[in-house]
């Protein structure tokens, strides 16, 4: 990580105790990122889309494609919400990605890993940073009037169901290495699909023999913190401009 220009730090099992109490169980030590942060997801999203209204972008919720043809110069979107015109189209839709390419025909091998995230009341002491239980792979964020952990990464597509033993298993890999109390009943539960792509890679740039089409998908876990740079890559591979890093290890033709 220090090559990569990330600082970094080594704590003994002393020092988390120390600086991080809330940590609990036998752990033999971890790594601290001092620059490292995290966010309210949702929070973060309404403020980019405020950001983006303000620049004249137009926002249909609630339209669900399912019809794209083309025409002599655009493509033609039927949604339930009416019909959308583009001369350029770009697939963002995560797990759902590859419906959207079969309309177009394009092949798209991304599919949906289900994660459950559970928000607990404030542990006591309550963390005062992200921490990852690598042993249990368990993420685990505290929230100013809650601690949200969260887990399981399993191949679904689009099965939403709630797997009680999953989300079992994560309450019980948290509750061995935090001090939130045995008997802590969970809040909120939570699940979502992550987008994944069979070599782990997201997919940005323009699809395989389609011009017009664009992509930007599969970034399984990463999506959050990886969309500022995605749309960065896109932005600049759709007006030509030379891109700020190297594109090829995400090239969108590769399938």
């Amino acid at each position: 990580m220090r090559r990569n220009g990330v600082r970094a730090e080594k704590w003994t099992a002393g020092d988390v105790r120390e600086k991080e109490p809330a940590v609990t169980g036998p752990q033999v030590g971890g790594y601290f990122y001092p620059d490292d942060a995290h966010c309210e997801p949702y929070e973060a999203v309404k403020a980019l889309e405020a950001d983006a209204r303000a620049l004249g972008v137009r926002f249909v919720e609630g339209a669900e494609v399912y019809r794209i043809t083309d025409g002599a110069s655009t493509k033609c979107l039927t949604t339930t919400r009416g019909e959308v015109r583009a001369a350029q189209i770009v697939i963002a839709t995560g797990p759902w990605s590859e419906a959207l390419g079969r309309m177009l025909g394009i092949r798209l091998p991304v599919i949906g890993a289900k994660g459950y995230s559970i928000v607990l009341p404030p542990a006591d002491p309550h963390p005062t940073r992200s921490i990852y239980l690598i042993e249990r792979k368990i993420a685990v964020n505290p929230h100013r009037d809650a601690l949200r952990i969260a887990g399981t990464l399993e191949l679904v597509r689009h099965d939403f169901s709630v797997n009680a033993r999953r989300v079992g298993v994560i309450l019980r890999g948290a509750k061995a290495m935090l001090n939130i109390g045995a008997s802590t009943e969970p809040r909120e539960i939570w699940r979502g699909l992550r987008p994944c792509a069979p070599d782990g890679m997201p997919l940005i740039g323009r699809a395989r023999g389609h011009g017009d089409v664009w992509l930007a998908t599969g970034h399984q876990m990463a999506g959050l913190k990886a969309a500022p740079g995605t749309g960065l890559l896109l932005a600049q591979l759709m007006s030509g401009e030379t891109p700020r890093f190297d594109p090829e290890p995400f090239r969108a033709d590769r399938y």
